[in-house]
């Protein structure tokens, strides 16, 4: 009798479980991508305008998305007119006509806007549907070499005074802007940081870079020696490992932009640099890696701790290329940063930026 009573609790135990586990609520892992930033910013649309200065001048272009679609216009403050940078409907039959696809005025889907030097020209890109196979360039930068088919781009430029739009050559593009390189005023040098140091590289071998970052004949100088990983020259202050070792000697290799101002007669640059080899680390799980969760270990300064480390700031000869550490010692943990210039025409040399 008391086995079988035992039995029957038992059974009524496996059951209430059972009937527990189906009540719980399931993951509803699509209604949740509703949600994603990409999907939401089809849905709220624009909500501010962000001004395009045009030439440092006092006119600018925006674009606006709306319910009713993309437009792009022109403002001109002086004169307090605004007006619409094209006429939708002519332009998507003219990109309609080029590229053999159907673009319809109001879901143009133009890419890359920007004004040239002579305000009545603008360039733009379009995508299209159809397949074209990358240039050699491109499928040497691959990983998985057997990925060579991309979506074809097209290359336009339009003259707003005439309403003349003309299809460009792929050559004819802009040239990649390598995000690492800081120019100095004579733009016969770029710098960047590599390896926790700081490099140079002169004019014709970074334009190598610009056709192929990975070519064998460019030839780099180093600057500084002594830069290790949380205590760089630029790049890796606050690196993230993430256990993989193949991926982290990889990373390091890579050139990273060092934020450097330069003096106006181009004969002095400033750098700061700070030491947090003695923070204590945190790890992070990224759940949205490419291709599995890591795990991400990074040097963190918690609520409550006690700041260990101290801002340095160095001067550096442009000629001689000697570091020269600068007394700022005011008071325990102080923050510094450089001021720059505001950025205005004469901040270009041609089309390179130079940070005063």
């Amino acid at each position: 009798m008391k086995h079988l009573l035992s039995l029957l609790l038992l059974f009524s135990f496996t059951v209430v479980s059972a009937q527990e586990k189906s009540n719980l609520a399931k993951p509803n892992y699509h209604l949740a991508s509703k949600f994603s930033p990409t999907k939401l910013s089809k849905l709220i649309f624009s909500t501010e305008v962000n001004p395009n200065w045009i030439n440092f001048g006092d006119k600018f272009w925006y674009e606006y998305n709306t319910p009713q679609g993309k437009k792009w216009y022109l403002v001109d403050p002086k004169n307090k007119k605004k007006s619409e940078l094209f006429d939708h409907a002519e332009m998507a039959r003219k990109i309609s006509s080029i590229v053999r696809n159907p673009f319809d005025a109001q879901h143009l889907e133009i890419r890359n806007l920007r004004f040239l030097e002579n305000e009545n020209l603008v360039r733009f890109e379009v995508q299209s549907t159809k397949d074209t196979v990358k240039s050699q360039e491109e499928i040497k930068k691959l990983t998985n070499k057997k990925d060579t088919i991309k979506k074809k781009l097209y290359y336009f430029e339009y003259n707003i005074s005439n309403n003349n739009l003309t299809e460009l050559s792929e050559e004819s593009k802009d040239k990649t802007r390598l995000f690492w390189a800081n120019f100095n005023p004579d733009t016969t040098r770029v710098y960047y940081a590599k390896n926790y140091n700081l490099y140079w590289m002169d004019y014709e071998n970074f334009l190598k870079a610009q056709k192929d970052e990975k070519d064998s004949t460019i030839v780099e100088h180093q600057i500084t020696t002594d830069g290790v990983q949380y205590y760089a020259w630029g790049g890796d202050e606050y690196s993230v490992t993430t256990g993989d070792k193949k991926s982290e000697e990889e990373e390091k290799k890579k050139r990273k932009p060092v934020w450097i101002n330069w003096s106006p007669n181009g004969k002095y640059f400033t750098l700061t640099r700070k030491d947090n080899r003695e923070y204590s680390a945190l790890w992070v799980i990224n759940n949205v890696a490419a291709k599995r969760p890591t795990l991400e270990t990074y040097k963190y300064l918690m609520p409550g701790e006690t700041d260990s480390t101290e801002a340095e700031l160095y001067i550096f000869d442009s000629s001689t290329l000697k570091p020269k550490q600068v007394n700022i010692a005011a008071f325990k943990n102080q923050t510094i940063s450089n001021w720059n210039k505001d950025r205005t025409k004469d901040s270009y040399k041609g089309k390179h930026y130079i940070n005063y």
